[in-house]
């Protein structure tokens, strides 16, 4: 958990869309994504030892389910960018509005967990 803990820590601080976060290039955008990648592999095996259902078992399943969000918010970052690089909106507007459905979803299976502060009117979009 010490590993997953850094890596996501260490990616959303500085990749997430948190005013104040600079992203030079869609490459660290890419790299964060890898590694969420690997942070995911992670809470897979965290919740493979767990046995039976515990307070820690679903402490990792929060923590699953804010690594997605934390997943869908840089690949969401990504898209944009290459949108806004000349792709044009019909090129990428499919693949926008398929992460923007997936959040969506996300929330509302979510939304009274614990894990996301959610207004039913913020799901509308």
């Amino acid at each position: 958990m010490f590993e997953y803990l850094h890596i996501v820590e260490s990616v959303m601080s500085s990749l997430a869309r948190i005013p104040g976060t600079v992203v030079r290039n869609p490459e660290e955008v890419e790299e964060g994504i890898r590694k969420l990648e690997r942070a995911a592999e992670l809470i897979k095996e965290a919740k493979r030892l767990l046995t039976g259902r515990s307070a820690t078992r679903e402490l990792v399943t929060k923590m699953e389910f804010a690594l997605q969000y934390g997943t869908n918010d840089l690949r969401i970052r990504l898209q944009a960018w290459r949108m806004a690089q000349g792709g044009g909106w019909d090129d990428g507007s499919v693949g926008m509005a398929r992460l923007l459905k997936e959040r969506r979803e996300l929330l509302a299976a979510h939304q009274d967990d614990g894990i996301f502060l959610v207004k039913p009117q913020q799901l509308s979009y």
